[in-house]
């Protein structure tokens, strides 16, 4: 596949930022001392070179070719990509909702010879390799994992495929999770799918916004990144009333991901999972569903009619009435505020409070953002201003 982004002497834009000239190398502007460069000290963190940057950014309308497709489902006699190289898919759900079910189903799609479950299919090469990082088992289940991935594949355990590569980073920290990752993709020829299992395990906190846009940054840096699809799996919110992706990292999978599946337990037959594409840039797929047979492998559940309260393809929206919550939600909510300081004028206030409530992938209006204010000035976490036109956070 062609590199996606390219300057004039073919370097990906990787390259380019890794290849930047040093400050003292610039020319110092209007007359400056050298080593002023750009502001720059000598012996400081070299600066891009902003020429080539931009060159390796422009978008021209022809010249690029669609991206090749990774996985897809089959129903129905239609063909629905999901996934496309260089693309993140997101796998959300619920604790114990079977998310690694579906993983299992993709990591073992490359190696199959017919579509897993009668309709997950890979189109990668025959030689492409899948690297499954499992954050979460680990030990004994991390290797039953492998072998429902295996019997999934029909292939035997003494010998498996040699570019289907099963590590257990359980034990790391963070930070080492990724350098290991950043080290497996940089270091595994013909990469065709990465797929974390337990992507919130790769940082330290998933509500910390800064930390959630450097996560998916170091995602999109990861080396031949255009090459192939990263599948993250991550836990929906637990709250019975929000079905959104947890946090921070949550919310910039739903931004950035190419495709969000969900895993659902069947509300009136918890044998059965339903998988539904909830945010796909291209078309949704008919949901489908499977169950697990006495190894815990996903077997395809062909006449299962869905029940429980959910109607259509789509998640529930989140019941965004204030009693909904804990009370220490809002508090942390106004506290964050207070925080940052500002303005706290009416609608300065019920503004800073629809922000927090959207970091946390809970969207609503200014109404019900105004009904907030007026329940929370109702349990005397605000006060209303005696004098001028600042409100008071109490708690």
């Amino acid at each position: 596949m062609k590199e996606l982004h390219t300057d004039p002497h073919g370097g990906t834009l990787a390259d380019i930022m890794a290849s930047s000239r040093p400050a003292s190398d610039f020319p110092p502007p209007n007359g400056a001392p050298p080593g002023k460069a750009n502001g720059a000290a000598p012996g400081t963190k070299p600066a891009p070179d902003f020429a080539a940057l931009l060159t390796a950014c422009r978008v021209s309308p022809t010249g690029l070719e669609s991206p090749p497709v990774v996985f897809s489902i089959e129903r129905d006699g239609k063909n629905y990509p999901f996934a496309m190289a260089g693309a993140i898919v997101g796998i959300i759900g619920k604790a114990k909702s079977r998310k690694t079910g579906l993983a299992k189903c993709l990591a073992a799609a490359p190696f199959a010879e017919s579509p897993v479950l009668g309709c997950i299919k890979s189109h990668l090469p025959p030689y492409a390799a899948v690297l499954y990082f499992d954050t979460e088992q680990g030990g004994y289940w991390s290797q039953t994992t492998l072998q429902s991935i295996l019997r999934l594949a029909e292939k035997p355990f003494e010998q498996p495929p040699a570019t289907l590569h099963y590590f257990d980073i359980r034990k790391l920290s963070p930070d080492d999770r990724r350098a290991l990752i950043s080290y497996a993709v940089a270091n595994t020829p013909n990469i065709g799918a990465v797929i974390v299992d337990g992507a919130r395990d790769l940082v330290d906190s998933i509500n910390d916004e800064k930390e959630a846009t450097d996560f998916f940054t170091w995602v999109f840096s990861l080396p031949g990144n255009e090459r192939f699809a990263t599948v993250l799996a991550l836990h929906q919110n637990k709250s019975e009333f929000d079905s959104s992706p947890r946090g921070h990292i949550g919310t910039e999978l739903l931004n950035k991901g190419e495709a969000v599946v969900s895993v659902t337990r069947d509300k009136q037959d918890k044998r059965f999972s339903i998988v539904r594409a909830e945010y796909c840039r291209g078309e949704d797929f008919p949901q489908f569903a499977f169950t697990v047979d006495e190894h815990n492998t996903p077997t395809l559940a062909e006449d299962f009619e869905p029940g429980g309260e959910r109607e259509g393809d789509k998640l529930t929206r989140p019941n965004t009435d204030p009693s909904n919550f804990e009370l220490e939600t809002h508090k942390e909510v106004l506290r964050n505020i207070k925080s940052r300081g500002g303005s706290l004028k009416y609608a300065d206030l019920h503004g800073a409070i629809r922000a927090e409530f959207e970091a946390m992938g809970i969207k609503f209006g200014r109404q019900k953002a105004e009904h907030y204010l007026k329940w929370y000035e109702k349990q005397r976490f605000v006060s209303k201003p005696e004098k001028g036109w600042q409100w008071t956070i109490t708690v």
